[in-house]
């Protein structure tokens, strides 16, 4: 058996230390642009850029798209739980009606950002442009970070775990937002809003095995907040994150709807291959593998 990795043996540490690199790197490239006079520029769009090189340099060298970017590549290694692997594609076991339920409140949760936002003024195509490629990093980078490689690591320490430990260090990661000047209220609901997504959009990728519908979700909510003329009120943050404990609530008893349904196919399948050899003797390594953050 190959031995597991540093970053597999210790993906607490691994995690932690990773989220702390990354609010280090944005709090030095945000110092810099600063004491350079260039003000207008977010650090994110200096950091990403290069999060994302590495994450394409990665998948060449190893010559492998990375797995929660896959269509049918199938659930997360390990989502069914700790010491198993997932095989079982988003789409077995659900019907196309059970995915539009999974996906309905997020939806909901954009078109009342969209109409909280006082309108959308007319702006420059270019400028445009930009932000829709600026939205579209952000949710390709914080999803393949927090979702595709923090959820993969520590899945084998249980979904629970994996789920609610993800979520958290990416609300911690909005937390640095304060530190650039933001009022205390408008922090505190923003690292909510964003512990509360982080487990939504972990639910959907464990229930529909690609990491997508939350890169579009993540990156649709902040396009509507750049594009918009205003921010939105205190009581339009409140209703949205009832939205997402909504949303838990109704993903929560869909995965575990798919769980049974792939546990009820995994025992038909399971007994002796071609040669009489028990295949459920053969042992199984957990694989979790994957590759990036801020708003």
């Amino acid at each position: 058996m190959p031995p597991l990795s540093l970053t597999s043996r210790h993906p607490y540490l691994t995690t932690i230390v990773t989220t702390v690199a990354l609010v280090m790197s944005l709090g030095i490239a945000g110092t810099a642009l600063y004491l350079s006079g260039h003000t207008t520029v977010s650090p994110v769009a200096v950091v990403f850029p290069l999060i994302l090189l590495g994450i394409v340099i990665h998948a060449v060298v190893r010559r492998r798209f990375p797995r929660a970017l896959q269509r049918g590549a199938g659930r997360p290694s390990g989502s069914h739980g700790a010491g198993r692997v997932g095989t079982v594609g988003g789409a077995s076991g659900l019907s196309r009606g059970v995915h539009l339920l999974a996906v309905a409140i997020p939806v909901g949760v954009l078109v009342l950002t969209a109409v909280s936002v006082g309108g959308f003024p007319v702006r420059p195509a270019s400028e445009v442009i930009w932000f829709i490629a600026f939205a579209l990093l952000i949710g390709v980078v914080e999803e393949l970070v927090y979702r595709g490689w923090f959820l993969s690591l520590l899945l084998p320490r249980g979904r629970a775990v994996a789920v609610l430990v993800s979520s958290l260090l990416f609300a911690v990661s909005h937390a640095v937002n304060a530190l650039a000047g933001q009022d205390v209220a408008t922090s505190i609901r923003q690292v909510i809003f964003a512990f509360l997504f982080g487990v939504v959009a972990a639910l959907l990728y464990l229930l529909l095995g690609t990491l997508w519908v939350a890169i579009g979700f993540h990156a649709l909510n902040d396009l509507i907040q750049f594009l918009g003329a205003e921010s939105t009120r205190p009581v339009t943050d409140l209703v949205t994150m009832g939205m997402l404990l909504a949303a838990v609530a109704v993903l929560l008893p869909l995965l575990r709807r798919q769980d049974r349904a792939t546990s009820v196919r995994e025992t038909g399948a399971r007994g002796m291959d071609g040669s009489g050899t028990d295949v459920n003797a053969i042992p199984r390594r957990e694989s979790a593998r994957v590759v990036t953050f801020g708003e």
